[in-house]
């Protein structure tokens, strides 16, 4: 579950900003995925200040199961993205420990999608962007 919340950190931080392309990174975006058998939901708010704020909902066959909140700092670099998760549910975090730490490979940003692979996971997590007062659907199905 902590890699599920880091990977997901790890894509928010490569959505937040880009040396010469911070601004099309900075807002809302919504991705879902599966990771360590864990389905969830997240909602991730990339600030010009290079930091984030990310909002999960894990589910069980669409069931509602629990929620969570992190908040770290991004970076861009070329087509590197960066992330630093700080607090998980308000609890400060080790910056020592590199399960809080991710880099994500942007294979793909072009407009309101970004597609990006955790480097250590080797999953690919698809990025959309979205309004910012969205919140996570009800039912936890949307695929």
């Amino acid at each position: 579950m902590r890699r599920a919340t880091r990977s997901v950190l790890a894509l928010s931080m490569l959505l937040a900003s880009a040396a010469g392309a911070q601004a099309p990174f900075v807002g809302a975006w919504f991705t879902e995925g599966t990771e360590n058998h864990h389905h969830f939901l997240v909602v991730i708010a990339n600030k010009p200040d290079h930091t984030f704020e990310k909002h999960f909902r894990y589910f069980d066959t669409c069931v509602d199961q629990r929620r969570s909140a992190e908040t770290g700092a991004w970076k861009l670099t070329g087509a590197r993205y960066f992330e630093q998760t700080l607090t998980v549910n308000g609890h400060s975090t080790s910056m020592a420990d590199p399960y809080y730490r991710g880099t994500f490979d942007i294979g793909r940003m072009d407009g309101g999608l970004v597609v990006m692979t955790d480097e250590v996971t080797h999953l690919t997590w698809r990025l959309q962007r979205v309004a910012d007062d969205f919140k996570v659907p009800d039912g936890g199905c949307t695929s």
